[in-house]
C-alpha cells in the first residue's frame, strides 16, 4: 500500500513537471512568434507603401533586394529563429540566398493581395473531385472533375500539376535540376470572380514544396508563424481574350528551379486554352508545358 502510494506520488510529480514544462515551451514559442513578427512588422509596412502603385515584377525584383540590405540584421534574426523552430540549419551563403527567398515570395503575396478590386462582380468557388485516371503510351494522368453552372466569361477547363507536386518524389526536372518533395500540394479550389469580359482566377494549394527539403522546412516555418497556413494562393486574370500572368509567370524555368519564379507574361486565350500550373515550385505558371518529361496530374473543370 505505501508503494503504491509512493508510486502515485511520484506520478504526480512527473506529471506536473511536464505538465510545467509544457507550459513554458508553449509560453516560449509564443514569445518567439510575437518577436518574430514584431522584427518582421516594419518590413511588411515598407512592402505595403510600396506595392500601392501597380510594380512589374523586375521592380519587385529589385525593391526585394533593397529590402533584404535594408534589413539585414533583422532577418539575420527571423532566420536563425525560423531555423530553431524546424529544427534545420543553413550555411551563412545559404542564409543570405534565403533571406532574398522569403522577401521575394512574401512581395509577391502582397502584390496580389494589393490587386485589382472590382466592384458589381460575380463569383464562382469550384472545389475538385476525382473521377479516374487516364493513361497513354507514357504517361499516367489522375483526372478531376468539379461541374459547374456558370456564365464565366473566359473559362479555362484544364488545370495541369507535376506529379511530384501532389504526390511526392525525388528526381530531377527537364532542366535537370534535382529535387526531393513532400507531394501533397494539391489544387483543390478555384475561384473565379468576373463581369462581362473579365474574370479573376485564384487557385487554392494545400501547400508549396521548395525543392531543396532543409529550405522547405524553414520556409514552411515561416509560412505558419506569419499566414498561420501553409497553403498557397496565387491568381491571374484573362481580359478581353488576354491572359495576363502578372508577377506569377514561370520565366520559361523548370520545376525544381531554386528560386521562385515571378515574371509578367500575356497569352492569348482560346477556349481550349489549358494552364501548367507548377512548372515552377512556387507554382509559376504558363499555357505552355516546361517541363514534358514529368508526369502529370490533370484538373477538369465544367464551367457550362
Amino acid at each position: 500500500m505505501k508503494k503504491a502510494l509512493v508510486i502515485g506520488i511520484c506520478l504526480l510529480i512527473v506529471v506536473g513537471i511536464v505538465g510545467v514544462v509544457s507550459g513554458e515551451t508553449n509560453k516560449e514559442n509564443k514569445n518567439e512568434i510575437i518577436e518574430l513578427k514584431r522584427l518582421f512588422q516594419p518590413i511588411d509596412s515598407e512592402a505595403r507603401r510600396y506595392l500601392v502603385d501597380e510594380r512589374s515584377s523586375e521592380e519587385l525584383n529589385i525593391f526585394a533586394k533593397y529590402l533584404v540590405k535594408k534589413y539585414d540584421k533583422c532577418l539575420d534574426v527571423i532566420t536563425d529563429k525560423l531555423e530553431k523552430i524546424a529544427g534545420k540549419s543553413l550555411t551563412q551563403k545559404e542564409k543570405e540566398k534565403f533571406k532574398y527567398l522569403l522577401i521575394r515570395e512574401y512581395l509577391s503575396k502582397i502584390d496580389q493581395e494589393l490587386g485589382l478590386k472590382l466592384t458589381n462582380t460575380s463569383k464562382e468557388i469550384v472545389k475538385l473531385v476525382p473521377i479516374g485516371t487516364f493513361r497513354d503510351s507514357q504517361y499516367s494522368y489522375k483526372i478531376y472533375y468539379a461541374p459547374l453552372s456558370s456564365s464565366v466569361p473566359y473559362p479555362i477547363y484544364y488545370w495541369i500539376q507535376v506529379y511530384p507536386d501532389v504526390y511526392g518524389g525525388k528526381g530531377t526536372d527537364d532542366a535537370g535540376n534535382r529535387y526531393d518533395v513532400n507531394g501533397d500540394n494539391n489544387l483543390y479550389q478555384v475561384s473565379a470572380e468576373y463581369t462581362t469580359n473579365y474574370v479573376k482566377y485564384t487557385l487554392y494549394f494545400k501547400d508549396e514544396d521548395h525543392p531543396d527539403p532543409t529550405w522547405d522546412a524553414i520556409y514552411d516555418a515561416w509560412r505558419k508563424l506569419w499566414y498561420g497556413r501553409i497553403e498557397d494562393i496565387e491568381s491571374f486574370t484573362v481580359e478581353n481574350g488576354v491572359i495576363n500572368f502578372d508577377d506569377i509567370w514561370d520565366n520559361d524555368k523548370t520545376y525544381a528551379e531554386w528560386w521562385g519564379q515571378h515574371g509578367d507574361k500575356t497569352r492569348d486565350y482560346t477556349s481550349n486554352t489549358a494552364v501548367y500550373i507548377s512548372n515552377v515550385w512556387n507554382h509559376a505558371m504558363d499555357t505552355l508545358d516546361k517541363n514534358p518529361s514529368m508526369n502529370k496530374v490533370w484538373w477538369y473543370i465544367s464551367w457550362s
